[in-house]
């Protein structure tokens, strides 16, 4: 199996999560 394969996946999970919060924030800031 590809190892990079499941770096990259949790890589694009933690990307998706600092956008979230991101937009958390910017909702709580308006």
């Amino acid at each position: 199996m590809n190892q990079n394969k499941p770096i990259e996946t949790e890589e694009k999970l933690s990307t998706i999560q600092k956008m979230k919060k991101q937009q958390t924030n910017c909702f709580l800031l308006h």
